[in-house]
């Protein structure tokens, strides 16, 4: 026979469980069990040891994949919903940051992946550019990227068929390695916008918009007499004045927009 009652019997709790083997089966029997326990630590609503990240991982990965910016403490409260029990912030949080890496991949292999991806759209599709800047590395046999630059071959083809109009801007990149993305739009026959370039580079100055605008005009562009619209940035600017670059004709351009855009924002224009 096997019997076993709750440690807090003394104290008032009757849960207990008894059981038998059968020699007809082998097996043990339940014969005595009492379902209910009377007696609760306020301890083991806060937490719980086998509430740990790789279990809490798996159970809030559909979350994540749904919305990868739910919170921490939204996550606290699904478990808590679920399981009844109060999980601390660090745990959850170490939860998640494991189901993002399963369901997205972590920031290394997705870096690693980048040159693949890439090197994939320009094979199946010939229209596509890109353009690395490599930079080299202490280990033999590996480069470092320091720049990269693309284009998809249909926005290169439906370019033609746009206004003489690009935008570009730049972006932060958030996560465990900063840079900056650079875009490129311009304007559809629909008035929509339509995106052209992208580059992820170190940082917004006057190197890396010259090397985007550079890649820009010889990757993308089919015409000349193109209007560059932008936000003023001061590589932009530099940029935009080294003829090496190939938009030096829009500087007064640039100019124009800009005061216009200015005065219309002041309500100064009719």
């Amino acid at each position: 026979m096997w019997y076993v009652k709750s440690k807090q019997w003394n104290d008032g709790c009757k849960w207990r469980l008894r059981a038998r083997r059968r020699k007809s089966h082998g097996m043990f029997e339940i014969s005595v069990l009492e379902e209910v326990h009377s007696c609760l630590y306020v301890e083991l609503t806060q937490d719980h040891s086998q509430l740990d990240s790789n279990f809490m991982c798996n159970e809030i990965q559909n979350i994540v994949r749904r919305d990868p910016s739910t919170s921490v403490a939204s996550l606290q409260e699904v478990i808590k919903k679920d399981f009844g029990y109060c999980v601390n912030y660090r745990r959850m949080w170490q939860a998640k940051r494991k189901a993002l890496i399963k369901v997205f991949g972590d920031w290394e292999k997705s870096y690693e992946e980048l040159s693949y991806c890439l090197n994939a759209l320009v094979h199946y599709n010939v229209d596509t550019r890109v353009l690395w800047d490599l930079i080299p590395s202490n280990n033999p046999g590996h480069l470092i990227v320091g720049r990269v630059f693309w284009s998809f071959g249909p926005a290169i083809e439906g370019f033609k068929h746009c206004r003489p109009l690009i935008q570009i801007d730049g972006t932060h990149l958030y996560g465990k390695y900063k840079g900056k993305l650079l875009i490129a739009t311009t304007i559809d026959a629909n008035g929509h916008i339509f995106p052209i370039a992208f580059a992820i580079v170190e940082e917004e100055n006057t190197s890396s918009w010259s090397w985007f605008l550079c890649a820009l005009r010889n990757l993308v562009t089919d015409r000349d007499g193109i209007c560059l619209i932008s936000d003023r940035h001061g590589g932009i600017l530099a940029a935009v004045k080294n003829k090496e670059n190939g938009w030096v004709n829009q500087e007064h351009i640039i100019d124009f927009v800009s005061v216009m855009w200015l005065a219309i924002s002041t309500k100064n224009i009719i």
